[in-house]
């Protein structure tokens, strides 16, 4: 294999190599940025078959670029989008974007150091959300063919599973060396446990070669054991049922999908999918008529294809009055009413339903939600006569999903009224046909309560991912008071509360794209924009988000660069005089960010000199004296490069020494870089005597625009 390519190399004139991010049997792969789209990171995968004969080296090249047109045509939010393909000192490369985030095997080992692993509703999620991805690929005849934990990332912009290194060189390199079999060794692609039989002896590929795979990666994630620990070589069976114990249908579904015949497992993605809803045999038990599931593109119980549930006569809405019991949730409160009011809530409902005869079942569903109910000190819970005929109950696997819920409610800080509540509002937006209808403890409800439960889990990935403990604790009792609390604060720090809003509205939009801030306060999903800006505010007084701009003695020019990921943001702030001019230019790539610029004492007539604005320059004289901020958010998915510069007219350090008036009864012209001469003409900005100005180059700038005067000129600003 040639040698590597060394961290600030040039490739394509375009990708500036960064780090090495792996070697495998065809090549290397790199982390690198794109100059052309303002220092983007991206991932360059190298093809170097291991071929000598130069002919066959050439026609296996020939086949590489042919077969990587096909990446083309993958459209897929869970697939590194393919960029180009280019060939560089006699070597071929895909360009592919880069996926911010932790692959599933450094979070295995994150949970393996504290005796942890994906408990069996995490890996269920995971199924339902890759599953997807699988049935699209195989639509188009594509077979990854080496799906693991290493293989797959947890996106940290939005919380869901990345499937990487697909499309890329292995899948190429296939196809290459199945048109060379004849002339070249092949090598077989996957990791060894991970793959099944047929591919590791032959080679030989289908559509259940990957559902092996993302069944072998689910069993590894749930026990904390390596294919190696778990399989039975010898027998040909894979016995992880000694060291957890999984629920129906799951447990069925992965033995199935993990057959050591492809022949004995599901042929399709959309077949998983009916088995899991119970539409169709798993390997322990026959099928069963189950009410059909569906998902959206966060994950969680679904078929392949959009669609709606539809009320059966085993879901309609059930009455008040109705004896079976509903899964309700309780009232929004603050921190510090919720024990007394949440407990007095339940024992009230408790002893109200108890003369129904109905108490036993409550209770039930209470622990099973985790909602435990507390007695005064000395006193003991009744113990509840059990009703003759109870014809349905939540099942051990339910009570055990929900505590399991409630365990990491509770160690995550969050409040259970209000996650609730934000649940119920997730659930009731996607399946508004069951509006205002409660769901119960029957059996047929059984699949709608999956579903609940599997947004609940991922209402707290989003929360652990992108909230600190402390503003996850606030949840639920963010109110107008703590915004303009926080407002007061900032003011100290000369930051204003529109900075802080515009802060908090980027990690915000990075998260709920759809949404938007002023629609949402006063719901459930509100609650997380207030503890976003908490968070926002405790960034901005740590000095994380917050550049103070001072000018050097003599200079009247700054470029501040960094780098922003998907929902951050900056506030830079100077203390400038009325009168001035100021000039400032943000080089970002198209689209990326929304700029800001704030007085130091707004008002109805005018509130801001810029918000939320899509361009990046900006010039003029200043109206007021005192801190002025500019503030830039992203609004890009993906990680950028910026560069701001701030150049200001009449900066001084020191004091200027007072000159005597003299007096001038001329009509005095505005100072805009001209001088009028006695036929009222003036002269060019170049024929005015002033210092050098620091402008960026056209390198600089990147082809973005500069301030201009009307004869294209550019703006220059002239020191005293």
């Amino acid at each position: 294999m040639s040698t590597s390519w060394e961290p600030g190399t040039r490739l394509g004139a375009r990708y500036n190599i960064l780090r090495e991010l792996g070697e495998g049997g065809f090549g290397r792969t790199y982390l690198a940025e794109d100059l052309h789209r303002f220092q983007e990171l991206c991932v360059l995968k190298e093809f170097v078959p291991q071929i000598d004969e130069p002919s066959l080296l050439a026609k296996a090249q020939e086949l590489f670029e042919r077969e990587a047109k096909v990446l083309y045509q993958l459209e897929h939010p869970q697939i590194p989008k393919f960029r180009e393909l280019m060939r560089e000192g006699g070597q071929l490369f895909l360009v592919q974007d880069y996926v911010e985030g932790s692959t599933y095997r450094h979070l295995l080992q994150n949970r393996q150091d504290y005796g942890g692993h994906f408990s069996e509703t995490e890996i269920t999620q995971l199924l339902y959300q890759l599953l997807p991805v699988l049935d699209y690929i195989h639509g188009l005849d594509i077979i990854h063919r080496d799906i693991s934990p290493e293989n797959l990332i947890l996106r940290t912009q939005d919380g869901r599973p990345v499937l990487i290194d697909f499309g890329s060189v292995k899948q190429i390199a296939a196809t290459v060396e199945r048109e060379l079999a004849a002339e070249a060794n092949k090598t077989r692609i996957g990791k060894a446990g991970y793959v099944p039989p047929e591919q590791f002896q032959s080679g030989t590929v289908d559509a259940t070669s990957d559902l092996y795979g993302l069944a072998a990666t689910l069993v590894v994630l749930a026990t904390g054991k390596e294919p190696m620990e778990l399989y039975d070589a010898y027998e040909g069976v894979w016995r992880w049922e000694t060291l957890i114990t999984l629920g129906a249908p799951l447990n069925g579904v992965l033995k199935k999908m993990l057959a050591p015949s492809p022949v004995q497992r599901y042929a399709s993605a959309a077949e998983v999918i009916q088995a899991l809803q119970g539409q169709m045999p798993t390997e322990d038990e026959p099928s069963a008529s189950v009410a059909p599931v569906y998902a959206d593109d966060n994950g969680g119980p679904g078929p392949m294809h959009d669609a709606e549930v539809y009320p059966t006569e085993a879901t309609q809405v059930v009455s008040p009055s109705s004896t079976t019991a509903a899964l309700e949730t309780p009232t929004a409160v603050s921190p510090s009413k919720q024990a007394g009011d949440r407990d007095g809530f339940i024992q009230a409902a408790i002893g109200l339903l108890a003369l129904l005869g109905v108490s036993s079942l409550l209770l039930t569903l209470l622990f099973g939600l985790g909602l435990r109910p507390r007695l005064p000190f000395g006193q003991r819970a009744p113990e509840p006569e059990q009703p003759e005929n109870v014809p349905d109950a939540l099942t051990a696997d339910e009570v055990a999903r929900r505590e399991e819920l409630l365990q990491r409610r509770e160690s995550l800080g969050v409040n259970e009224g209000w996650l609730n509540r934000w649940v119920n509002q997730r659930f009731y937006q996607q399946y508004p046909n069951l509006q205002g209808r409660p769901l119960t403890a029957a059996v047929e409800d059984a699949p709608l309560r999956l579903r609940w439960d599997n947004l609940a889990m991922d209402a707290l990935d989003i929360l652990e991912l992108h909230l600190s403990m402390p503003a996850r604790r606030g949840l639920g009792a963010y109110g107008a008071d703590d915004r303009e609390s926080w407002g007061r604060t900032v003011n100290q720090m000369n930051v204003s509360s529109r900075a802080l809003d515009d802060l908090a509205d980027a990690k915000f939009a990075a998260i709920f794209p759809q949404q938007q801030r002023d629609e949402i306060l006063d719901q459930p999903i509100g609650q997380i924009w207030y503890a976003l800006a908490q968070d926002s505010l405790e960034a901005l007084d740590a000095g994380d988000t917050l550049t103070r701009v001072e000018f050097e003695p003599g200079a009247f020019r700054q470029r501040l660069s960094g780098q922003l990921a998907a929902g951050e943001g900056q506030v830079f702030v100077l203390d400038l005089q009325a009168g001035q001019n100021l000039r400032i230019n943000l080089q970002a790539p198209p689209e990326s960010t929304h700029m800001s610029l704030y007085l130091p004492e707004p008002s109805q007539e005018l509130p801001f000199l810029l918000s939320d604005a899509s361009e990046t320059t900006w010039s003029g004289r200043l109206p007021q004296s005192g801190f002025y901020e500019i503030a830039i958010a992203s609004k890009s998915p993906n990680p950028f490069n910026y560069a701001l510069s701030v150049a200001v007219e009449n900066v001084r350090t020191t004091p200027p020494e007072e000159e005597p008036a003299e007096e001038d009864t001329s009509e005095q012209p505005i100072d805009d870089g001209t001088t009028p001469d006695d036929d009222g003409a003036t002269d060019s900005p170049a024929e005015t005597e002033s210092p050098e100005t620091d402008t960026p180059s056209e390198d600089e700038t990147n082809g973005q625009d500069t301030d201009e005067d009307d004869s294209g000129g550019l703006l220059e600003f002239i020191t005293p």
